[in-house]
């Protein structure tokens, strides 16, 4: 980073049917570009980038740090944001900041009490599922990310957690007890504000063996498409 200066880093969220782009400098997001599609980040994302960092003023040669949302999520939504996100980090020989994903979702939704379940929808019925607590720092994770059946996924699920998702909601309904639910998506700008906040503990320079963190088991269906 340049001396007496705020970090810059641009962040980039492919996990889902999410596809965003943001560009943050020291503590804030200052310009940003998310949308819903269906297939179509490898088109959009190049574009994506071009338009947050006309709209900043800066050139990838301005930033820091590249940070990326590594995972869970789709197969194919990873695998594209993680090869863009590396041909830019090698491109303006920057850091990368590979992000959890479902952390990234847990820091940004802002829940009430202790403790967070966070799902994230794969396909069918299968769901991605972490337990986080709130640490004097942010979210701290109970327990490790997986991937499995809801029926699994449900009994896990904390009698007192929020419980944050994107995609579960006909999941939800079949939850046999009340829960405060929050609907969050992956967002680039939650990456962004993790990657700032936990920039010394996340970030790595030797990015190239660097892959997505599927986690996802082929026994209960396979990583989503």
């Amino acid at each position: 980073m340049r001396r007496g200066e705020k970090l810059r880093l641009l962040a980039i969220e492919t996990a889902s049917s999410v596809c965003g782009v943001a560009v943050a400098e020291g503590e804030k997001v200052i310009a940003s570009r998310e949308e819903v599609l269906e297939r179509e980040h490898a088109e959009k994302l190049p574009g994506f980038c071009r338009e947050v960092l006309s709209e900043s003023g800066l050139s990838v040669h301005d930033l820091d740090a590249v940070a990326v949302s590594i995972g869970p999520g789709s197969f194919t939504g990873l695998r594209i944001g993680l090869s863009f996100a590396k041909g830019i980090a090698f491109s303006g020989d920057l850091a990368m900041v590979p992000v959890p994903t479902l952390l990234a979702m847990a820091e940004g939704a802002s829940f009430d009490g202790e403790m967070a379940d966070v799902c994230l929808r794969s396909h069918k019925e299968i769901v991605y599922h972490q337990r986080f607590s709130r640490g004097a720092y942010g979210c701290v994770a109970e327990d490790k990310p997986v991937c499995d059946k809801w029926t699994i996924v449900s009994r896990s699920i904390g009698e007192e957690s929020t419980v944050i998702h994107f995609g579960c909601e006909d999941l939800l309904d079949r939850l046999d007890r009340a829960a405060p639910v929050i609907e969050h998506a992956p967002s680039a700008l939650s990456v962004a504000r993790v990657a700032l906040r936990r920039f010394n503990e996340l970030t790595i320079t030797d990015y190239h063996q660097l892959e997505p963190d599927y986690i996802s088991s082929f026994k209960t269906g396979g990583p989503a498409r």
